[in-house]
């Protein structure tokens, strides 16, 4: 990161719109990345760790306005640049 501040988010915590965009807010995140994370991490067997996704989701269903997808990266195992607005 450059030495910039990374605001990891490791379980969810709550599946509330208004909670996640509270605190990512309170964090100053501006950017979020959806990875491919393999639950396996020895085998792509298409099982991947969803702790981002469960987060995004509530967000996008409530306020849609409030995520843009920025990039994608990958084909098999993408991950996903969101950005957020507040």
């Amino acid at each position: 990161g450059n030495g910039k501040k990374f605001v990891g988010q490791y379980f969810v915590t709550t599946t509330n719109a208004d909670s996640i965009l509270m605190g990512w807010k309170k964090n100053n995140v501006k950017y979020v990345i959806n990875p491919s994370l393999r639950m396996n991490p020895k085998k792509n067997n298409g099982q991947t760790i969803n702790t981002i996704m469960r987060l995004l989701q509530p967000i996008a269903q409530t306020y849609p306005d409030k995520i843009k997808l920025v990039k994608t990266i990958g084909e098999d195992e993408v991950a996903e640049l969101y950005e957020i607005k507040y």
